[in-house]
């Protein structure tokens, strides 16, 4: 039998830095954490692995620094972690990708709506699980892209993922959100599942 396993890590904050922390951050703390308990002049809080870059870039701003477990030390435990981690929200028209790295930076993307379903129309005309760079030539002819292609119409996909922002604004982000909202499973191949 097969258990699945969780990881969790222990954080300790002495309570007056919690005090002078803005609710909006404290609220985030708590809300995010999985246990929480009062001890003496600190509050232990104990999170699961995958929230340490949300939970790190708010302790940042009150010069609590947090050392992300290194990636031998995950291995040991048959753990891997990207160092990436995504927020999906909708906001009207478009969605905002707020992405959180290992190293406190905080980057946000505006996908517009418009994009996410064209590409998901386009990955849907496939009718069957697909690879990423079928899907990729595809998004290029459809947007108009065509620095990717060669005079004999040839599509270079190292290029396109080469090209980042490109790959990330017009496929990444796009199947990120739409895997966020169940439409899309991703694997080695794409597949429609909404």
């Amino acid at each position: 039998m097969r258990l699945p396993l969780t990881f969790l890590f222990e954080i300790t904050i002495n309570t007056e830095i919690l005090k002078r922390m803005e609710p909006p951050d404290y609220h985030r703390l708590r809300d995010l954490a999985r246990y929480s308990d009062k001890f003496l002049q600190h509050r232990i809080f104990v999170y699961h692995l995958s929230d340490i870059n949300k939970i790190r870039n708010v302790l940042n701003k009150y010069g609590i620094k947090l050392r992300f477990p290194a990636r031998a030390e995950l291995k040991r435990y048959g753990l891997s972690y990207s160092g990436l981690s995504l927020e999906v929200e909708g906001m009207g028209d478009s969605f905002k990708i707020t992405q959180y790295f290992p190293d406190g930076r905080v980057e946000t993307h505006i996908i517009p709506q418009k994009r996410v379903w064209r590409v998901y129309f386009l990955l849907k005309e496939f009718n069957e699980p697909v690879e990423p760079a079928k899907l990729w030539e595809k998004i290029c002819k459809e947007f108009g892209i065509t620095r990717f292609f060669d005079k004999s119409g040839k599509f270079h996909k190292n290029s396109f993922f080469g090209d980042r922002r490109t790959y990330f604004d017009f496929y990444y982000f796009p199947i990120k959100i739409l895997e966020h909202i169940g439409k899309v499973r991703l694997g080695k191949k794409l597949e429609v599942i909404g």
